[in-house]
């Protein structure tokens, strides 16, 4: 998972980089430090997000580099497109 989808997977279950980070029991500034990409997203920590949210994500190397999480709309915090 790239910065940019950690960023609008979390944005579209209306979480702060706070909530996002106490969830996967990182630091927020470790957190803020992957969506700024200034560190490389901990995958396993990202893996572990989508189970908590419920949602799936190409994590093959295969996976189609045009499928990007997209934000579901207001309010929406059961679901996000792939």
């Amino acid at each position: 998972m790239d910065p940019g989808d950690l960023r609008r997977l979390r944005a579209a279950f209306h979480l702060t980089q706070a909530e996002a980070a106490e969830l996967v029991h990182v630091t927020p500034n470790a957190w803020q430090k992957w969506e700024a990409g200034d560190r490389a997203v901990n995958q396993t920590a990202a893996h572990l997000f989508c189970l908590l949210l419920g949602v799936c994500y190409p994590w093959s190397s295969k996976a189609d580099p045009g499928s990007r999480i997209q934000d579901p709309g207001p309010g929406s915090r059961s679901r996000v497109q792939i």
